[in-house]
């Protein structure tokens, strides 16, 4: 089964993927804050590009699913990562069903989130310093998910606040 988790940053997706991922049991996880080229990167042209391989490695049943991951640090791809492959894959993360829409996800989940609460358990969980940098990634969601709104496609809607 291969199962999209989109939604607003903070609105807690990375939870439920793991809650999903804990209940399924053999199940491969990727975040694509491991796949965003920085700050930027939502509007990154080949990110839709590095998912779209992720998962038609997935369907394709190969053994092993292997992706090069973003550093956040030194601001820029480095090491790649290995996943032994699993019956179930989740793709969670900010823009996912859109890109992902190419490779047909099973189930597309969206978690909704009030904005300020969004940028308050971000800020939590990350630290003070990304402040600045979450509330121009929020603008850019607005402009990002502006003409390409997921929630009415999706076929489950949870709301996190």
């Amino acid at each position: 089964m291969f199962i999209v988790i989109d939604g607003f940053a903070g609105s807690g997706k990375t939870s439920l993927a793991g809650q999903i991922a804990d209940s399924l049991g053999n199940c491969n996880v990727v975040h694509l804050d491991d796949l965003y080229a920085g700050w930027d990167g939502l509007f990154e042209p080949s990110l839709e590009t590095r998912i779209t391989d992720i998962v038609r490695q997935w369907q394709s049943q190969s053994l092993e699913i292997s992706f090069q991951t973003f550093n956040w640090l030194t601001s820029a791809f480095e090491s790649v990562h290995s996943l032994q492959r699993m019956p179930h894959l989740i793709v969670e993360g900010v823009g996912a069903s859109v890109l992902t829409q190419a490779v047909g996800p099973d189930i597309v989940v969206w978690c909704d989130s009030d904005p300020v609460n969004a940028l308050r358990r971000v800020i939590a969980r990350d630290g003070a310093a990304v402040a600045t940098h979450m509330k121009a990634w929020q603008d850019d969601e607005q402009r990002f998910f502006a003409n390409k709104n997921p929630r009415w496609d999706t076929r489950v809607c949870l709301i996190g606040d």
